[in-house]
């Protein structure tokens, strides 16, 4: 493929786009520049391709059509800003290479901008222990990346937190005196407002974009702790208005248009609730919010179009630029949920659609470890972008856009859902045994009433349709090799806790003896999931952060040798008893969402009764 074209910018970006898709094609790619907005493909009688396009990241999503054979297409530009965020706050930093991927990846697909959510994870002047071994981006990181976007058309923006999700800075002594309570900075102290200076002096040095993120969400702490001890009571919702007058003076100091998290300010409006489909915002509270600032809905859970709706209707009464947030979920586990993305996030895009919403942002967490792969959603972000650009969800053009990127269909990516996918085609609910039933321990289990009877047979056959499709030949079968090690220990850990204890129960030594040998089994792959998952994660992340991963699978690679030693004991009559499993099982009180399974997503609750 060659391209003629005249801005330096593309025939750059276009060079630096072979080192990711495969442009071999025997083409000549004609590019100009001359539309108001969106793109048109047209074949010429010559046989070349003429890319008529407005501004660089439709340029390359005009390429995306020649790649996959379209050579007639126009796109216009029904929602001007489409971006994607990235978590790297929660131990899974994206090293470069990853971001520079995702980058071209997502201009192809159709997105404006890419968002970094940071928290403390981005070195600033003058505070060497700010983002201290947390894999925080350089100044020159993130210089490097923002460079690289441009070329690409699509915007670097920062997203920041200046109130509250401050959990790991925070814990640290040195930080004391600007904390509040919990995860939560300490409204009203000088050093609280010198330390958000430092980190938007230093975000307006290394970002280009003047859009920024500030965050603000889950402030449920402000002026609960320290606060109150100097301050007496305040309302929540006065003194966050309060501080957010101040960030504003910032955001105007270093020439940066913000937008924040609206959920407090619904709390604030609705007793406590954000999602709400009645009611009406008072007066009172509209004219005393600050202008200046675009409030962001996020909203991940709903299936219903009925709620986006109203909730949009809500928020079109807070600024004239709605904006909103949905979720690719990749934050309750190691397997992602593409099906329960398409379930919420269809609706939601109807709904904005319905309101002309201005800015449409899909979020990836990392929840509670990070632990699953940004590439594994391949499926979920090219749908939605196309949800988005053209009101409608072709499946068939989705697969053939994602072959080129993977060499992988829709829904071949979608199997990679298959750890959390036990009760049929269709994830139909936020569940994650992907991550409870692996950690649950085999004598002290909380989750036993969670866990699907069969299910064992059930990870046996996903662990060979992810085994056979990890052999295909593509830069992407990392992902499927690590869910199926997941799958395959799953197979034996899955219900391991309810089969032992019915065969202690039962006095059952023979079944106890066959369950201690497969233990030997269940640790051999178990240690193959961990080689995988490493190799996942070295892939697409920093080295920082993988202590945890140490830490957790390694942990319960020495947990089941200990189980195991233990058993062997008693069937050989060296003790009387198993403690534990004499005690009668009391699973946590959750609801069972969908089968038998449920979401739980906190480690540290998962495996102990005790302190960890």
């Amino acid at each position: 493929m060659k391209l003629f074209a005249k801005e330096l910018n593309i025939t750059r970006g276009f060079e630096l786009l072979k080192q990711y898709v495969d442009l071999n094609a025997n083409l000549n790619i004609y590019a100009y520049k001359n539309r108001s907005e969106g793109y048109c493909v047209k074949k010429e009688s010559s046989g070349a391709i003429a890319i008529n396009y407005s501004q660089d990241n439709t340029f390359y999503m005009a390429i995306k059509e020649v790649l996959i054979g379209e050579y007639e297409k126009e796109c216009g530009n029904s929602v001007p800003r489409r971006g994607i965020m990235l978590d790297c706050a929660r131990n899974a930093v994206v090293n470069l290479d990853t971001v520079k991927k995702f980058i071209v990846y997502i201009a192809l697909l159709g997105y404006t901008y890419l968002e970094l959510y940071v928290e403390d994870c981005l070195k600033i002047d003058g505070d060497e222990k700010f983002g201290y071994m947390r894999g925080a981006y350089s100044k020159d990181e993130i210089k490097e990346l923002d460079a690289f976007a441009k070329l690409f058309g699509i915007e670097l923006v920062p997203c920041i937190q200046t109130l509250a999700h401050y959990n790991q800075l925070l814990r640290r002594p040195e930080y004391a005196c600007i904390l509040d309570k919990g995860d939560t900075l300490l409204i009203g102290e000088e050093k609280t407002y010198e330390l958000l200076e430092n980190i938007f002096k230093t975000v307006h040095e290394c970002f280009s974009s003047r859009n920024i993120n500030i965050g603000m969400d889950e402030a449920w702490e402000a002026g609960r702790g320290q606060y109150y001890e100097r301050n007496g009571a305040a309302d929540r919702h006065e003194i966050i208005v309060e501080h957010l007058n101040k960030v504003l003076k910032l955001c105007e100091k270093y020439s940066f248009k913000p937008t924040m998290w609206s959920d407090m300010i619904f709390r604030a409006a609705f007793n406590g609730k954000y999602y709400v489909k009645e009611g009406e915002f008072s007066q009172e509270l509209l004219n005393n919010l600050p202008k200046g600032v675009n409030f962001l809905y996020w909203d991940y859970y709903h299936k219903d179009v009925e709620t986006y709706d109203y909730m949009l209707k809500l928020h079109s009464q807070l600024g004239e630029n709605l904006c909103f947030a949905g979720g690719i979920w990749t934050w309750r586990g190691y397997a992602p949920y593409n099906d329960y993305t398409e379930i919420t996030m269809v609706p939601a895009i109807e709904a904005c659609r319905k309101h002309k919403v201005h800015d449409i942002m899909m979020a990836l967490w990392g929840d509670n470890g990070g632990e699953c792969a940004r590439f594994s959603t391949l499926s979920s972000l090219a749908l939605i972008a196309e949800n988005i650009l053209f009101g409608k969800i072709d499946y068939e053009r989705i697969s053939k856009i994602l072959v080129v990127l993977t060499g992988y269909t829709y829904e071949e990516l979608k199997k990679l859902d298959l750890a959390n996918h036990l009760w049929g085609d269709k994830l139909g609910m936020n569940v994650n045994p992907c991550k409870y039933l692996l950690f649950a321990d085999p004598f002290i289990s909380f989750f036993d009433e969670y866990v699907q009877r069969g299910c064992s047979k059930t990870y046996k056959k996903s662990y060979k349709v992810l085994s056979e499709l990890s052999k295909r030949e593509s830069e992407f079968s990392y992902l499927f090799k690590t869910q199926a090690s997941l799958c395959k220990v799953l197979s034996d850990k899955a219900e391991l806790s309810i089969k032992l204890k019915e065969a202690y129960d039962a006095q059952d030594v023979t079944e106890l003896g066959k369950l201690t040998m497969s233990l030997n089994r269940l640790i051999r792959n178990l240690e193959g999931f961990y080689k995988a998952y490493e190799h996942q994660w070295s892939i697409e992340n920093k080295p920082f952060g993988f202590e945890v991963q140490d830490v957790r699978i390694g942990g319960l690679i020495m947990r089941l040798k200990h189980v195991q030693r233990r058993i062997r004991a008693y069937i050989a009559g060296e003790c009387e008893s198993i403690p534990e499993l004499e005690e009668k099982r009391h699973s946590y009180a959750l609801d069972k969402l969908w089968g038998d399974s449920t979401m739980f997503n906190n480690y540290a609750l998962t495996i102990t009764a005790g302190i960890l």
